[in-house]
């Protein structure tokens, strides 16, 4: 009986043991999902007042290309934001960023003057 019991404390202290190693390989995750997702705010962040300075600074108003580069910089972080928390089934960002890349490239010509 006494070695029974001995037994299930070795055996219990190993699982705990594994459990603990799977978990400090989990925060390690959940860290670095953590940073990724605030490089991504502070993108949005910083590329919006970038925007706003360079704006600004040239005394332009807001054009077609400032509002794409807020769209870009706004919805790509965003979708990336989404897809680390699983918010968003695959298919979902395939689609998102298949609308985003539609939305960039569609208008690339359209401001060049005819030669």
């Amino acid at each position: 009986m006494m070695l029974a019991t001995a037994e299930r404390g070795l055996v219990t202290t190993q699982l705990k043991r594994e459990s603990v190693g799977r978990l400090d390989g989990l925060e390690g995750i959940v860290n670095t999902r953590a940073a990724v997702e605030l490089i991504a705010a502070a993108v949005m962040l910083l590329g919006i007042l970038g925007a706003l300075v360079i704006r600004f600074k040239l005394r332009k108003g807001i054009g077609l290309r400032a509002i794409q580069f807020t769209a870009v910089i706004l919805l790509l972080p965003t979708i990336l934001i989404l897809a680390l928390e699983e918010a968003l089934a695959t298919e979902t960002i395939a689609a998102l960023l298949g609308t985003v890349a539609g939305y960039v490239l569609s208008s690339i010509g359209e401001d060049e003057k005819p030669g």
